[in-house]
């Protein structure tokens, strides 16, 4: 077994109880067999074997061997048995005897309880033992032929255990490291939340592990020993009065500025052999000379010296607090989604270090991201990409993963990984990835991507950073998606889509006080609306009006207006164009409700700068309904 391999208690106490059981069985095979076609049989030493196996059995059974270090299981299990298993195999008849291949149970053992190699150790054990009646009885061609299909049987069923108990251990592993993490996660949570109660303190925790992790291994420490000075640095102040750290000491707050290193060194060494340990004070003021404390854990341990993190030391982190503070009072005062989505792109561009930022807003039928804001430096990667190649559907691409997952994310090489989607019209290049969604009451609303050239130029500080950026926004964000909402409520039919009446009214009226304004309006009657309500329901006649509506919008162009003015009547107000360009468009609305099957009247009013209302146009387009309109399929 590997120094460093973790083994779960219950693991070991289910090979042991395997143990006493192939003692039992081992014993009860024997007894039982030797029985048979043995008229002048010796029962002594069948009794003696019998009984010191099901000692053995008890013994494994119930024993606490998880207790034990491990390399004593092969003395009081194994080598008992082995021990025993040649006894059986003397007194049962040597070359003729029956239990040969009971040989393969100390083998299996070992595989299972320490892996392959213990397992196939004790294997040739094994066949070294059941090979002495060959040496204190004669050679036997017979019985070798059977040792070597021992042998061979013997390390296949090794094998096949030892693989079962990687797999086992592979997953305890991969179950343990999740839990460990989760309770990282939990730690560093409850630390994140110790930590906000103002914008001095923020990253204390953090700064103040990363500190205690370098000087525990200045000490010689590892593994669960470091693990264990990281988690009580982290919670360091739970329960903590009046002891002093250095990370307070050497930061400002708002009640003083930050101590002098003189005094902070003198700070300790009054501590020293009272508060704390000479050791870890000696290894402390050698880390403070070298000007050392913010090093991280992952520098130390590949041997090189980490790049300066973007989002580091107490003053850093409180500047980013206050740049974030300013954003949520601008926030506060904006209630347009574009304008708060491009102070959220101006805010994390000054943040960040970015080659790329975009901010992508989730579509209102929650299946696309569309980019509403971009922008960079210019770089001649990301020349190519556009707002219209860089939008993704819901679930593609990495920002549609995170808007999906709900879970932002700090990619050291964006091209590769397996959820990205590559951009149109772009090189593969080397590329960084932080990409956080804006959510809110589990709504994802946008997301939040910025990129830089070059592998692993993100931090997870820097994502911690962007998430607080996006919690901030994401209110101020909910509000003004329900303010467009109940905006466009207000001015559009619910039905068909079309502005409602007092909408386009307000319109038209608008267009009407620019100077020389000219163009046509037109109504449109349905026929036999009702009819078609008494005939077959309101769904019917709610599906003819939904119709209507589509053709109109399909044969207006950009600058028009259409609505529903009321019940059945449809309203266009086309500038620009007299009253034969108006009926051309009328006969075109005609022509897609051909397929349709639905009947339509229309008029129209033409107006040159007159001193009209909406409701004059519309009086007088209604007048003239009828009179210049075909009857269309009924």
């Amino acid at each position: 077994m590997a120094e460093n391999e973790r083994v779960p208690v219950d693991f070991h106490q289910a090979m042991f109880r395997i143990a006493s059981i192939a003692f039992v069985t081992a014993a009860t095979v024997d007894v039982g067999t030797s029985f048979i076609g043995a008229p002048n049989l010796n029962v002594m030493p069948i009794l003696v074997v019998g009984i010191l196996s099901y000692v053995g059995a008890v013994v494994s059974w119930f024993f606490p061997w998880h207790r034990l270090p491990v390399e004593r299981f092969l003395v009081v299990i194994v080598l008992p048995g082995l021990a025993l298993l040649g006894f059986m195999l003397m007194y049962t008849g040597g070359i003729h005897s029956h239990i040969l291949p009971i040989f393969i149970a100390p083998a299996v053992f070992m595989a299972a309880a320490y892996g392959f190699r213990a397992g196939a150790a004790i294997a040739i054990f094994t066949a070294a033992t059941a090979a002495l009646p060959l040496f204190l009885e004669g050679w036997d061609a017979y019985y070798f032929r059977m040792l070597i299909v021992l042998s061979g049987a013997t390390m296949l069923s090794a094998y096949i255990p030892a693989q079962v108990r990687q797999a086992l251990l592979r997953e305890y592993e991969r179950r343990r490291q999740e839990q460990e993490q989760s309770y990282v996660a939990t730690i560093g949570a409850l630390a994140a939340a110790l930590d906000a109660k103002d914008r001095y303190t923020e990253a204390h925790s953090r700064e103040t592990a990363e500190l205690a992790v370098n000087v525990g291994r200045r000490l010689g420490l590892a593994g669960e020993q470091l693990r264990l000075v990281e988690y009580g640095a982290l919670l360091h102040d739970i329960g903590k009065i009046r002891i002093p750290a250095y990370t307070p000491m050497a930061s400002d707050r708002a009640y003083r500025q930050a101590l002098p290193l003189a005094d902070i060194v003198a700070e300790f060494g009054r501590g020293s052999g009272q508060q704390f340990d000479p050791r870890v004070v000696e290894v402390m003021l050698q880390l403070i000379e070298q000007d050392r404390p913010h090093i991280s854990a992952q520098a130390q341990a590949s041997g090189q010296p980490a790049p300066e993190s973007a989002v580091s030391g107490p003053r850093s982190w409180a500047q980013h607090m206050q740049t974030i503070e300013g954003l949520g009072q601008q926030l506060a005062r904006t209630t347009s989604t574009e304008d708060i989505c491009d102070l959220i792109g101006e805010t994390v561009a000054s943040l960040v270090p970015h080659d790329q930022c975009r901010v992508l807003l989730m579509s209102d039928d929650r299946a696309r991201l569309d980019i509403i804001y971009m922008k960079g430096t210019d770089r001649a990667e990301y020349r190519a990409v556009t707002a219209e190649n860089a939008s993704v559907r819901l679930g593609e691409g990495i920002a549609g993963w995170v808007a999906e997952s709900r879970r932002g994310v700090v990619l050291g090489d964006t091209e590769h990984h397996p959820k990205a989607a590559h951009v149109d019209g772009t090189e593969v290049i080397d590329e960084s990835m932080l990409a956080v969604p804006v959510a809110f009451e589990d709504e994802v609303l946008a997301v939040i991507v910025v990129l830089k050239l070059g592998l692993n130029q993100f931090s997870l500080d820097q994502l911690r950073l962007l998430t607080i950026l996006a919690n901030q926004a994401a209110v101020s964000m909910a509000n003004a998606r329900l303010i467009d909402r109940l905006a466009s409520a207000a001015s559009v039919d619910a039905l068909t889509g079309l502005m409602n009446r007092g909408a386009f009214e307000d319109a038209v009226n608008k267009h009407l006080l620019r100077p020389q304004s000219w163009g046509t309006l037109l109504m449109f009657d349905v026929v036999n609306l009702r009819e078609t309500n008494v005939a077959y329901g309101h769904r019917a006649g709610d599906a003819v009006l939904k119709r209507i509506a589509n053709a109109i919008r399909s044969s207006i162009r950009a600058d028009d207006l259409a609505s529903r003015w009321i019940g059945d009547n449809f309203a266009i107000l086309a500038p620009g164009i007299d009253s034969v360009q108006g009926e051309a468009l009328a006969r075109r609305v005609e022509t897609a409700l051909q397929s349709e099957r639905i009947s339509i009247l229309w008029g129209a009013a033409e107006y040159h700068g007159d001193a009209l209302t909406a409701q004059d146009l519309v009086v007088a387009a209604l007048k003239s309904i009828g009179g210049n309109s075909d009857t269309a399929a009924a």
